[in-house]
């Protein structure tokens, strides 16, 4: 697996959260996160750093983000997002993956597959009987899917009134894809959203987008090998360029080989309704299990917000 090694500038920490359904919250309106955190208390939920850092949005704090302990799935993980003037909470995510815990996605026993396809159902069901039933696409039903590209996948979607916003997902997928230039490893994930706004728009993880990010990230990497620092910071979002020091760029240069790389992985978050797309990139004379991946993520312009050098520990 591939260990944090450096964060090279700002990391990103996409927190997400897992409950079971009747704890998971609609009442989110005019609370404070005071309340949440007593509530986490009550319910068990331990404090939890994910395997990234953050990114926080203008004005909201650092989100907050619990585990609660799950039985034969893998812990659920829930994560607030607030308001930093008065604490008041915009979003609540619950979310089941392993990927939380583990640094690269391989493929699961299907006993744990098929006991988060239960969970699923019994989340599903208590939320027909909370809010009766959503706009749906897709369904679990087919198990044959998870061996092929695209996977077993089902959303459900819920907007009960003009305030409120729920979203249902789960995607199992045993399938690696390993036709150039993507590699995507397997992905067994369920994820409850809930939230003041409207739904999000999805991320855009299309070959257009892919391609975009892979030309900002050669360029950067090009930029800075030749000293171009000023150019160098043109591929960098607007979000965290003013923040961006030379002494933060010379540590960049100096933790990345200016070699040709591969896309070796690829995953897309949403973080308060803003959308990131996260590549790993493989030094192209690696092999197909890389000794180090340079992970980049990229906002909604494709330009470079986060990235992080990565090692496999041995």
């Amino acid at each position: 697996m591939f260990v944090r090694r450096s964060s090279l500038f700002i990391s990103l920490l996409f927190l997400f959260i897992n409950a079971s359904a009747q704890d998971i919250q609609f009442n989110i309106h005019d609370k404070n996160m005071r309340e949440f955190i007593d509530l986490e208390q009550k319910l068990g939920g331990k404090l939890f750093v994910g395997k990234d850092d953050f990114v926080i949005p203008e004005g909201m704090s650092a989100p907050l983000t619990y585990k609660r302990k799950e039985s034969g799935i893998p812990d659920l993980v829930v994560t607030y997002t607030f308001t930093s003037k008065d604490s008041l909470i915009d979003g609540i995510s619950y979310e089941w993956e392993l990927s939380n815990f583990e640094q690269l996605p391989k493929k699961q026993l299907l006993g744990l597959q098929q006991a988060m396809i239960k969970k699923h159902q019994v989340l599903a069901d208590q939320l027909h009987q909370r809010i009766g039933e959503g706009r749906k696409s897709g369904n679990l039903n087919d198990l044959h899917k998870m061996n092929v590209k695209g996977g077993l996948r089902s959303s459900e979607y819920w907007k009960p009134n003009d305030t409120l916003m729920v979203d249902l997902f789960a995607l199992f997928s045993n399938y690696k894809d390993e036709e150039p230039p993507i590699f995507a490893g397997p992905k067994n994930t369920i994820s409850v959203f809930v939230s003041k706004s409207a739904k999000p728009v999805n991320p855009v993880t299309g070959a257009a987008a892919l391609d975009k990010a892979m030309k900002n990230f050669n360029e950067f990497v090009v930029k800075l090998s030749q000293g171009d620092e000023d150019g160098a910071k043109t591929l960098i979002s607007l979000q965290i360029r003013d923040r961006m020091t030379a002494p933060m760029l010379k540590t960049i240069k100096s933790l990345i080989k200016s070699e040709p790389f591969n896309l070796y992985d690829y995953d897309a978050v949403l973080l308060n309704k803003v959308s990131y797309l996260i590549i790993d990139y493989a030094y192209a004379n690696d092999n197909a299990e890389p000794a180090q991946v340079v992970r980049a993520t990229f906002d909604n312009t494709g330009l470079i917000i986060a990235m992080q050098l990565r090692t496999r520990q041995k």
